[in-house]
């Protein structure tokens, strides 16, 4: 993973993503597993819609952890791990159209309208294909994997939860 964030429990865990374009559904299913899986206390939010709801999913949580699709440059299934500040400066979030805005872009307007948003950690997985149809890619299935695990590891050692 990239960049250096603090791996505090999340008040909430959000999933983003769209199950009808490939990849980009990579966050939906993080979501999905981890709330499955059944652990913790903490809520675990599968978020299809656009990012611009995401405001009112993170209103009145301290912190909070999202997993989205992301497009930097990397191989398909590259894991990236960035805070807020970092986000607002670097990846086109979101493969695009699937989302009306991206998350940076919704993140950024929120902030310069001066509304309060929690510490955030974003973790972002590398697209390979977001045209229309279901299923990951395979490096992209294997990254969910990885993300699946850390999150599940990083609830189970969190003492609040």
């Amino acid at each position: 993973m990239t960049g250096a964030v603090s791996s505090a429990p999340p008040g909430v865990v959000i999933g983003l993503g769209r199950p009808l374009r490939r990849d980009d559904a990579a966050g939906l299913l993080v979501a999905e597993r981890l709330s499955a899986a059944g652990r913790g206390r903490i809520p675990v939010v599968p978020y299809r819609g656009d990012a611009a709801g995401l405001l009112e999913l993170l209103s009145g949580s301290a912190s909070a952890v999202v997993v989205d699709a992301l497009r930097c440059g990397g191989p398909a299934g590259t894991v990236h791990s960035i805070g807020l500040d970092a986000l607002l400066r670097t990846a086109q979030w979101g493969p695009g159209a699937s989302h009306r805005a991206s998350l940076a872009e919704v993140l950024a307007l929120a902030a310069a309208m001066g509304r309060p948003l929690p510490a955030i950690r974003v973790i972002g997985i590398e697209v390979g294909e977001v045209g229309l149809g279901e299923g990951l890619t395979v490096p992209v299935a294997a990254a969910v994997d990885r993300v699946v695990a850390l999150l599940l590891e990083e609830l189970q050692c969190t003492s609040s939860i």
